[in-house]
């Protein structure tokens, strides 16, 4: 790494209630202010406000769909291409019928699952999608006798065939109640094992040589530089799952479920929250205010930094969402979450398009009260015609069931793996290992390239959008994530000073951002003469403004506002839970360089000018990572954008690094930015102060007297 970018660690840990003053050159001037508090985690608080009215919640609600969309990579959406579903080895089970299928999400790389269909079904009918959570082998669950015995005993099951695998049971007992059910792995689960469980959701360390361009695995820099996740291919999966399901000839498409539990359940609100032909959807025992994801393939970067899982369930309104929750960490959910939840709902006017089933008594898992009542939930929403007594969800919780009820679970027969598993001698299992990995991010990335280089050249304002996702700056955010001038107080100094020039000291920051953006900023007497607003940012902003042959530059501006970056090049922290996947941190917390970028574009936009005036951002030393990406994600054209030398996110090759950027290359580089900006080229102006002095007085047109 060049010293542009070394760690300057004196500053890690200061705070606002601490800020210190740096004297240099008998010239005022306060280190950034650097660390709040602890990094926010999986584990943190994540509380849901209801917006105020219903116009505050669409915009919202488009612009994090948004975000999400972003976030997990498939923004723009990748090609669908064909799928190549097989089908084989049904199994008659009288009323049901069990097949296996696998097909392509990306070229080569499979959805592997079973089918559950109605036996006697003659019009098109209602399709489930059930994803499942981190199950003990997944599909092929199989509870021990002695874990189905106590199961019974403590009521969370009725059955015993149906305990040795409530995830077959709910298939089953869905595909009785007339629906057609794809009942489909996680990645590194069953069948699905071209990218293994110990990398998809067991990944614990970086792993050496995964990280070059041409070739590299999930979890590596590269692949966070690009928005690629395990996260995000799942999501993708499940997508792909919804095209296989509403494709078949007995599946209406405008009667649509989805449920899952646990890791399921987090598929389930993530699928519904940005795939439209969801009509109804059950997330068992996964959403709370509390813990948001515990696996690796739970969470990615950006993803919520500006919200939790209560409000991306939210997003599915005003279709209908139901949840279960246990004696885990959505415990806290009649109090803590389900009324916001409902609280949303009623603004949207659908209050009785969701519903909470607590029992709070079991442990985690999708127990027979939750199934009973997403049996009741599905029958009202997607039009099953199995309650004819008319129960009320409040009784089905309860289990006041008639015997004879269409809702009320019968024996199923548990099937082996065996006879679930996809693959075969005819059937056989299709490659697997690091070339797979290699080929599913290679085919991503060249997707995504395509797509986003053709929405630079011809819609720069939604790459724009997608830049400001980057830096988790949506709109109607919380009111504590606000940027505001947060300390403002005149500033001289004994050593510079100017009769036409006056000057003021202030900070920038929030409530929740690790990194502030502190300024000195100068005006001219003649202001509305000048028309110029520059900004320069630099390392050693003492030194800068005390060098008295910058001085035209303050004074051919109508303000100058000289950047403390110090800041910005501090070494990005990582959450502390023994795993280096950047999800866990970032999808949690801002970048480094993306709490400078979001600062400095806020800065950019609050200049007031008038339309002839112009623009002028420059780097004077350190990384010029923060000032291109503000450039795209400001609303206020950049004029000039002068740095030392040209600047690549390809040199990034660390999550710590300061100017990591999840996302960076997939929105173009420095090129990409540039030309969402609007920006033609910047000026380089070397690295020496003499040529610097001299090229930005030659870039910025300024006479010396």
């Amino acid at each position: 790494m060049s010293t542009n970018r070394q760690v300057v660690k004196a500053f890690a840990g200061l705070a606002w209630a601490g800020v210190i003053a740096c004297w240099t050159l008998g010239v005022g001037f306060i280190c950034p202010a650097q660390e709040v508090g602890a990094l926010r985690s999986l584990d943190s608080h994540f509380p849901f406000a209801v917006p105020g009215s219903v116009e505050i919640w669409r915009d919202r609600a488009e612009a994090l769909r948004f975000h999400l969309q972003v976030s997990l990579g498939l923004w723009p959406l990748p090609d669908k291409t064909p799928l190549h579903a097989v089908e084989h080895g049904a199994i008659d089970l009288g009323d049901y019928r069990v097949s296996r299928v696998y097909f392509e999400s990306f070229p080569g790389f499979f959805v592997t699952g079973n089918l559950y269909r109605p036996s006697n079904r003659a019009a098109p009918g209602p399709g489930v999608l059930t994803p499942y959570g981190h199950f003990r082998n997944g599909r092929f669950t199989d509870n021990a006798p002695p874990e189905v015995a106590r199961m019974i005993a403590a009521g969370e099951e009725r059955l015993e065939p149906n305990a040795r695998s409530p995830l077959q049971a709910h298939c089953a007992h869905l595909a009785r109640m007339g629906c057609t059910v794809f009942h489909y792995d996680m990645i590194g689960y069953a069948d699905s094992q071209q990218i293994p469980f110990k990398v998809a959701h067991g990944f614990a360390k970086q792993r050496e040589g995964q990280n070059a361009p041409s070739a590299y695995a999930f979890f590596s820099p590269r692949a966070e530089l690009h928005l690629q996740s395990i996260m995000g291919l799942q999501t993708w999966n499940s997508i792909r799952a919804l095209d296989f399901l509403s494709s078949l000839p007995e599946v209406d498409p405008t009667r649509i479920g989805v449920t899952g539990c646990s890791g399921g359940g987090t598929q389930t609100f993530i699928l519904t929250a940005i795939d439209p032909r969801v009509t109804a959807a059950f997330p068992a025992a996964m959403v709370s205010t509390g813990m948001q994801g515990g696996c690796v393939c739970e969470n990615c970067c950006h993803l919520r930094t500006v919200t939790g899982n209560v409000e991306i369930t939210a997003l599915a309104a005003p279709r209908p969402v139901a949840l279960s929750a246990a004696n885990d960490w959505t415990k806290t959910m009649p109090a803590d979450g389900m009324p916001e939840l409902q609280a949303l709902y009623r603004l949207v006017d659908a209050s009785d398009h969701t519903f909470l089933s607590p029992s709070l008594t079991f442990p985690h898992g999708y127990n027979q009260v939750a199934r009973r009542v997403m049996y009741a939930w599905f029958d009202r929403h997607l039009r099953l015609g199995a309650n004819p007594q008319g129960l009320s969800l409040d009784q089905v919780h309860r289990g006041e069931i008639p015997d004879d009820s269409p809702l009320r679970e019968r024996p199923i027969r548990f099937l082996e793996p065996s006879e679930l598993s996809v693959w075969n001698d005819q059937h056989p299992h299709p490659p697997a290992g690091i070339e797979i990995e290699h080929q599913v991010t290679t085919h991503w990335r060249q997707d995504q390239a395509a797509k986003v280089q053709a929405l630079i050249d011809q819609q720069p304002e939604e790459v724009q959008r997608a830049v400001r996702s980057l830096l988790s700056d949506l709109p109607h955010g919380a009111a504590d994530d606000a940027l505001r001038i947060v300390i403002d107080e005149p500033f001289s100094s004994p050593v510079w000073g100017d009769a036409d020039l006056t000057a003021r000291r202030q900070v920038i920051g929030n409530r929740t951002d690790t990194t502030g953006i502190e300024i000195v900023r100068i005006t001219t007497k003649d202001s509305e003469q000048t028309r110029r607003f520059t900004c320069v940012i630099t390392d050693d902003p003492s030194g800068w403004l005390a060098d008295r042959s910058l001085t035209p530059i303050m004074k051919a501006s109508s303000t100058t506002v000289v950047i403390n970056g110090q800041g910005w090049r501090v070494a990005n922290q990582l959450v502390e839970n023994g795993r280096e996947a950047a999800g866990y941190t970032f999808g949690y917390n801002r970048p480094r360089v993306a709490q400078g970028a979001r600062a400095l574009a806020w800065l950019l936009d609050q200049e007031e000018l008038p339309p002839d005036g112009r623009i002028q951002l420059v780097v004077w030393d350190g990384s010029p990572a923060a000032a291109i990406v503000a450039a795209a994600a400001a609303e206020r054209k950049v004029d000039q954008l002068l740095i030392e030398q040209e600047y690549s996110f390809e040199g990034v090759e660390s999550l710590r690094d300061a100017d990591f950027l999840p996302g960076a290359l997939k929105l173009g580089d420095t090129p990409g930015f540039l030309k969402v900006a609007g920006v033609a080229a910047p000026v380089y102006l070397g690295s020496r102060t003499e040529e610097k002095v001299e090229a930005v007085l030659k870039a910025l047109a300024i006479e010396v007297p």
